[in-house]
């Protein structure tokens, strides 16, 4: 809903300023990515001014193929798809920008799958009083290994396990989360279906007599905010107790990446975590939060 008195533009997450909103696009076009794209900036630029005055509506396949790629009247977008072809691009570097040189921006200016009208949105703290809500996916056994499959089993139920015994974490559970699996949703679609703010997924494979464990923690919105990969000496006899140092390792992470997204919300850089099943500790990067 648009407010011309105020000049704000309300939308998921509350008003969003009609300045902020053209501020946050200034700060996208002027980014390295978008720099030396002068054809996809058009089109972020033309949909985000057309949509803040009040003409959304017009957002039509031919309307941006004429107006944007100059396409002559006679166009027509059955015949000629580069609307379509650029519209993926764009919300793909877009949601590139977000993950890196946006990852601290307060506006989020976004596309869902097969619209052209863009959203704008508040970027909200990563947590909240009551909680922050979060699903566990099934680890995926990319190996499908006896070894490997017991471990992403375990792996996925021992983190359930241990987010429902940490503060501050409200955890969907997994019979919530199988059958929206199984439909193959994208992820912004499974955390609305399950009104989560993070959702957790993971693969497990086995090579050379080694696990190589990766992790990601993903946002509503289906911006990668962590990511951690383990490895480990494949070890049927220790699998288990590998397993609980790496659900160890990463409740710690998890939490302490909430705080810092209350502080900041910064996005977490990847970083890898060897693991010696014949060792008392786990020695991850010094830095590994710290962007």
């Amino acid at each position: 809903m648009f407010d011309t008195n105020r000049g704000r533009l309300g939308l998921h997450s509350g008003a969003v300023a009609l300045k902020a909103i053209r501020d946050q696009l200034s700060r996208i076009l002027e980014s390295p990515l978008f720099i030396q794209s002068d054809r996809l900036g058009r089109f972020l630029r033309f949909t985000v001014e057309t949509t803040l005055a009040g003409k959304a509506g017009s957002l039509k396949e031919y309307v941006i193929g004429t107006e944007v790629y100059e396409r002559r009247p006679s166009y027509h977008p059955a015949e000629d798809s580069i609307v379509r072809s650029e519209a993926r691009r764009l919300r793909r570097k877009v949601k590139d920008y977000y993950e890196s040189d946006g990852k601290d921006d307060p506006v989020l200016i976004y596309y869902r799958p097969g619209s052209y009208v863009p959203l704008f949105k508040l970027r909200e703290p990563f947590g909240e009083r009551q909680g922050t809500r979060i699903a566990v996916l099934p680890f995926v056994d990319a190996s499908r290994s006896t070894l490997s499959g017991e471990c992403a089993e375990f792996i996925a139920a021992e983190l359930i396990h241990e987010l429902v015994r940490t503060e501050g974490f409200r955890v969907t559970s997994a019979s919530s989360v199988g059958p929206l699996v199984a439909q193959a949703l994208d992820i912004p679609s499974l955390a609305r279906r399950l009104d989560v703010h993070v959702v957790v997924e993971g693969t497990v494979r086995e090579d050379n007599n080694r696990l190589h464990v990766s992790v990601r923690v993903v946002n509503a919105d289906g911006f990668q905010m962590l990511s951690e990969r383990f490895e480990t000496e494949s070890d049927s006899h220790g699998v288990f107790k590998v397993s609980e140092k790496i659900v160890s390792e990463l409740i710690s992470r998890v939490g302490r990446t909430q705080c810092r997204f209350e502080r900041q919300q910064s996005t977490i850089s990847p970083s890898t975590v060897t693991i010696n099943p014949t060792s008392n500790t786990s020695e991850p990067p010094d830095d590994c939060l710290d962007p």
